[in-house]
């Protein structure tokens, strides 16, 4: 451990160069088909700032009602009220096309259907004048876990199981998609019973919660077992001298070239870049992959990451990297506790912290510290929420 602390003065030296300013701190087994892939993009952000002149403001909702079954908009600004809905127009596609009456600034609504049941989640925002698409739910409250056992990486030359969860509102609504969030450590993540420790982060009832009350887009996460030996090679980037490891590079093909792929296939993600997640390990190779492979990963979550690694040698490398963060063009979250022998890290990861400011990153980091908390599975499920919050807001949505 001393060998692994011999750097940091370097390090430092590094980030003071810099000029940083501080900132605020129930399952079934499946088969994957053939990997396909396809590209469609997130929607635009609306804002106060972008209203447009006064014009009629286009939303169309897509939704099969089932014959007989009508969909309104309730709301207000546009001539909506809240106390009673506006018809939309079916059209084919079950797409409901809703025009509303020329307004200023941004308008708040919320669909229904046959004027009786409401969507679930937080209200959308939509900028007057302009035209939006929505992928509504009405009915469920939770999503589902789906294994693939047995997953063959012809690259790592290994087999591991996949644990997919399915936000509420997938199997109701068809037309929708979902970003697709790999994670790390797959075997943490849902069930107790799985987890190394007894104790999981349990990320389907968080996301369940954060799409009901917390205005999010829901996701699709692909859990990624470890293989148990091969964890520590598989999640490092570089060979330690002492531990040895550096097949992270082999890894992230493997999420890139083949896990990617065969759930594009499978589920109705949104296809191109994918978030990428993981703790200690995980969080080190999460963020090797989000910093040297941003046109694959868009929103990464940094879990207590294992800077210490072969004498913080990806802490060095961002430190001489001369890109920022228009470069990345990422959301990205990373985070530390402060207890524990090595205090979670908390001095390396601040130290990326001011890294990162330094090189332009603004609102789209954030930098959370754990009070109280240690480097184990308790700490990242109560951190979670808090960062697929962040990497997920939904500005067309009300938080």
């Amino acid at each position: 451990m001393q060998r692994r602390c011999a750097h940091w003065w370097l390090l430092g030296a590094l980030v003071a160069a810099c000029g940083p300013q501080p900132v605020d701190s129930p399952q079934r087994d499946a088969a994957l088909p053939d990997a396909t892939s396809f590209d469609a993009a997130l929607p635009d952000a609306p804002s106060a700032a972008d209203a447009a002149a006064p014009g009629p403001t286009r939303v169309r909702v897509h939704y099969d009602t089932g014959l007989g079954h009508r969909i309104v908009l309730r709301g207000d600004g546009a001539g909506l009220s809240w106390d009673s809905g506006q018809d939309c127009q079916w059209s084919d596609g079950n797409i409901w096309r809703c025009e509303l009456a020329p307004a200023d600034g941004v308008i708040e609504f919320k669909p229904l259907v046959d004027d009786a049941t409401w969507a679930r989640g937080t209200n959308w925002r939509v900028v007057a004048g302009t035209s939006t698409d929505i992928y509504p739910h009405f009915h469920a409250t939770v999503g589902r876990l789906v294994r693939h056992a047995g997953f063959h990486s012809a690259l790592l030359g290994n087999d591991r199981d996949l644990v997919v969860y399915l936000p509420p509102g997938y199997d109701e609504n068809s037309a929708a998609r979902y970003p697709l969030l790999v994670v790390h450590d797959g075997q943490n993540l849902f069930e107790p019973s799985e987890s190394a420790t007894g104790v999981a982060w349990e990320l389907d009832a968080a996301v369940d919660a954060l799409v009901a009350g917390a205005g999010i887009t829901p996701m699709i996460i692909a859990g990624i077992a470890n293989t148990g030996g091969d964890r520590l090679s598989e999640y490092t980037p570089t060979v330690d001298a002492e531990l040895g490891g550096g097949a992270g590079a082999t890894y992230l093909d493997f999420l890139v070239g083949e896990v990617r792929p065969a759930l594009q296939a499978a589920y109705r993600t949104t296809g191109g870049r994918v978030g990428l997640a993981g703790s200690s390990l995980g969080g080190l190779i999460t963020l090797h992959g989000c910093w040297t492979r941003p046109s694959q990963f868009e929103r990464c979550g940094v879990f207590s990451p294992s800077l210490w690694w072969d004498d913080g040698e990806l802490l060095a490398r961002i430190a001489a990297d001369p890109d920022g963060a228009a470069e990345h063009a990422q959301r990205l979250y990373v985070d530390s506790g402060d207890q524990g022998p090595s205090m979670d890290g908390m001095t390396a990861t601040a130290m990326l912290r001011d890294l990162l400011v330094a090189k332009g990153w603004g609102d789209e980091l954030r930098y959370v510290l754990g009070i109280g908390h240690a480097h184990d599975e308790s700490a990242w499920a109560a951190r979670a929420p808090d960062a697929l919050r962040f990497l997920y807001a939904d500005p067309a949505r009300a938080p």
